[in-house]
């Protein structure tokens, strides 16, 4: 009221200032005491701003300071993230061990590459062009199966009845084999990334993306599934698309 009738009294700003600032409205009470002081110098005033000024900026120091351990908060984050990743390719490295085994005891069989990695069985010329494959889409299993235990131990036996059959060259009897697997197992990712593998041997490389797309779908952070797409691709023509999926299989 009483500054209602004299806006310019700097005794009654100053009161008000104190008020806001018993009141914790510490930026109406700076208000208050900066215009008192102008309006008149008042020591008191001039004290009161400065401590609110101080405190201003102590806060900003706490915001500051809160800000910078979120932020830490997130890499950690990121790198929890990334380790996980890091343990799911190493199973799907543990999988793939299947596969070293059977292709080092067959190495002198004439079906087989001079390469000696682990993918060695099944690289694929990629020098020349051919045209898409146009065979009805092959089996991708029920994604709503409840797995047991027994399904899963059967899986792995034609998981690896079907290794077998590859690294003696019968790839149409390995195709049936990992439908037969991927039927008793449809969640797990390795066994549509080397179906398709041997579609790529077959020369079929739309079949072949088709498994990749699955197996991306179902843990996008396998590598070997973007590895086969990319050459899927690669052998198709699609070559800006391949690089982008064959970069992806080093993106770790």
């Amino acid at each position: 009221m009483a500054i209602e009738l004299n806006p310019k009294s700097s005794e009654s700003l100053k009161l008000r200032g104190k008020a806001f600032k018993e009141l914790g409205c510490l930026k109406k009470a700076a208000c208050d005491f900066a215009l008192a002081s102008k309006l008149e110098y008042d020591k008191e005033a001039n004290v009161a701003l400065k401590q609110l000024k101080s405190g201003f900026q102590r806060i900003s120091e706490r915001q500051a300071k809160c800000i910078l351990t979120y932020k830490e908060s997130q890499i950690l984050e990121k790198i929890k993230k990334a380790q996980l990743i890091l343990e799911n390719q190493k199973q799907d490295q543990t999988e793939e061990g299947i596969s070293i085994e059977l292709e080092n005891k067959v190495r002198k069989q004439k079906y087989e590459t001079e390469s000696e990695s682990e993918d060695s069985e099944l690289e694929i010329d990629t020098e020349e062009v051919i045209e898409s494959d146009e065979d009805l889409p092959q089996e991708m299993g029920n994604e709503n199966l409840k797995v047991t235990d027994e399904m899963r131990k059967l899986a792995n036996e034609k998981k690896r009845e079907a290794f077998d059959a590859v690294n003696k060259g019968e790839l149409f009897k390995a195709l049936d084999l990992f439908t037969e697997a991927i039927k008793l197992n449809p969640h797990l990712t390795i066994l549509y990334a080397n179906r398709a593998r041997v579609y790529l041997k077959l020369q079929k490389p739309t079949a072949a993306i088709r498994d990749c797309d699955k197996a991306i779908q179902i843990n996008p952070d396998s590598a070997q599934p973007y590895k086969w797409r990319g050459k899927a691709l690669q052998i198709l023509g699609y070559w800006q698309k391949a690089a982008k999926d064959l970069a992806l299989e080093w993106r770790e």
